[in-house]
């Protein structure tokens, strides 16, 4: 990475990681349903004031059937973001949404997008069997609060893994689909405001959904448009999994969360293979993998 480029991914990766620690702060005192209405109203609207500081046009709709089904995973992953950061708390949130390049890939390779490399077939191995560490050995027992989280936290990263491939091929970057897919998906979350409640607003909530927003403002730019190339892309996965490291240590060291031993060597695998999957390690270090007789694809 250029030089020139180490303080805005720094900045990014530090507002990804606080925009999750807010969500959190969020669900707490507002309800699970709620931030994620309010997160997916956000991102629509950060997104209108992005691409008119831009200068483009901002124009709702699309064709109606991938707009749906995007604003369907959206919601998707929106709610079980929140439930997951509400049921485990901030660390084991992180580690389980960690995963998503790992279905990210495995959703590339079914669609014909990616090809399965002996590099990243080796970071799906390590990925996922540092994930089945994570879930497995819990530091507070299979609780049904962990288990909901869990499954809510794998909906997540599948819904995200999901969209990252069928947007930028049925939806492009225009921004207009964009909005629309957001502002549908807080429709379709809006009747679990009834189900779920509401929950009186204090400073720190107010506070939080501030972050939020200001960090919605900062990734904006690298969610709305699709990378270019593939030094774009290792960029946008790079910025992700840094603030998710961030929001780990956050979640570890301020707020109180635990991991068992097991789970943490589930951690360093699951950052393994995320390096390897979305080809952020060193090309060096790659090279001589494989000459060391790596199998290849």
């Amino acid at each position: 990475m250029p030089p020139r480029n180490w303080p805005r991914f720094a900045g990014l990766a530090a507002l990804w990681g606080a925009s999750m620690v807010a969500l959190w702060i969020a669900v707490g005192g507002l309800g699970w349903a709620l931030a994620a209405v309010l997160q997916c109203l956000v991102v629509a609207a950060t997104v209108t004031l992005a691409s008119r500081g831009a200068g483009a046009r901002v124009r709702l709709g699309g064709p109606a059937v991938p707009v749906l089904v995007t604003a369907l995973a959206l919601a998707v992953q929106s709610a079980g973001l929140a439930v997951a950061l509400g049921r485990l708390g901030v660390a084991p949130a992180v580690l389980v949404l960690s995963a998503m390049p790992l279905f990210a890939a495995l959703t590339g390779q079914v669609w014909g997008i990616d090809r399965i490399t002996g590099v990243t077939a080796a970071g799906l191995g390590v990925g996922f069997l540092g994930l089945l560490f994570v879930v497995a050995f819990p530091a507070d027992g299979d609780s049904w609060a962990f288990i909901t989280g869990v499954l809510c936290g794998l909906a997540s990263a599948l819904a995200a893994a999901f969209v990252s491939r069928y947007g930028p091929r049925r939806l492009g970057a225009d921004p207009g689909r964009a909005v629309t897919a957001n502002l549908l998906a807080a429709a379709v979350l809006s009747p679990w405001l009834v189900v779920s409640g509401i929950g009186m607003p204090g400073v720190g909530e107010v506070a939080a959904l501030g972050l939020i927003a200001l960090a919605a403002v900062g990734i904006a730019p690298i969610l709305i448009v699709p990378p270019r190339d593939a030094a774009a892309a290792r960029f946008t996965s790079g910025v992700k999994l840094t603030g998710m490291v961030l929001a780990l240590g956050v979640g570890l060291v301020a707020l109180g969360d635990r991991l068992t031993a097991l789970q943490v060597v589930g951690a360093v695998l699951v950052l393994c293979g995320t390096l390897l999957v979305s080809a952020l390690l060193p090309p060096r270090l790659v090279r001589r993998w494989r000459s060391s007789g790596a199998p290849r694809a």
